[in-house]
């Protein structure tokens, strides 16, 4: 009643009695027209602007920045080459931020990677938990609280110094071709899901320190760099 426009609700689940996400899907299929498809696809120039972003860095007032189709699909292609991502992600960053958005939803959707959508930055920890992600894009105020809250559990349960120990033992064995790492800390990697083996990180500076510490723990991170108006990866 308090939405008088609405036409039709569509579940995602079946156990209710509206009609299912994948009727809609099939709806799709029904009314498509493949004429009408291809004239709107041919109609878009790779030099069209897709999307203004506003940004000010550290310089001033915000500014528009507009990115063109090109700008966007250009940097991911390239990307993509550089590096594998893993099969499952947890987008935590907001989708106006161009460096999650871009590596998110063009970069990842486009490579088949399963993308669950964070509820919001107060229930990040319990979905990592939940959802096993095997990769993660963040900033490095997400990582820097991350390697925080490892070294604050370690000095509450009196295992700084056996962690550090463990570390250095682990490096060690790395250089001669044994691989310990998800033995030796599945305590510590259980608090991110257990299954993480690859952080991208970009939008500041992140300390070489956390990199070091990650990469001893088993999860290996990319210190991306990039700027709103390079379309960031």
């Amino acid at each position: 009643d308090n939405a008088p426009k609405l036409e039709a609700i569509y579940a995602l689940s079946t156990k209710c009695d509206y009609p299912t996400f994948e009727q809609l899907v099939e709806l799709g299929k029904e009314n498509q027209n493949p004429e009408e498809l291809k004239a709107r696809e041919e109609s878009v120039d790779e030099k069209d602007c897709a999307t203004i972003i506003y940004t000010s860095g550290t310089t001033g007032n915000p500014k528009g920045v507009m990115l063109s189709q090109a700008n966007i699909c250009l940097d991911m292609t390239l990307g993509m080459y550089n590096f594998d991502i893993t099969r499952k992600t947890l987008h935590v960053l907001p989708p106006h931020h161009t460096f999650g958005s871009t590596v998110n939803y063009v970069g990842h959707l486009s490579q088949g990677c399963e993308v669950y959508i964070s509820s919001g930055l107060k229930h990040v920890s319990d979905e990592i938990r939940e959802q096993q992600p095997t990769h993660l894009i963040l900033v490095p105020a997400f990582l820097e609280v991350m390697n925080r809250k490892i070294w604050t559990t370690a000095r509450k349960t009196g295992k700084e110094g056996l962690l550090k120990l463990m570390m250095k033992v682990s490096n060690c064995l790395r250089k001669v071709g044994i691989d310990l790492r998800k033995k030796l800390f599945s305590s510590v990697l259980s608090a991110f899901g257990g299954k993480l083996e690859l952080v991208i990180c970009g939008g500041a500076k992140l300390d070489e320190e956390i990199i070091r510490t990650f990469d001893a723990l088993g999860i290996t991170v990319l210190n991306g760099y990039g700027i709103t108006e390079c379309a960031p990866l």
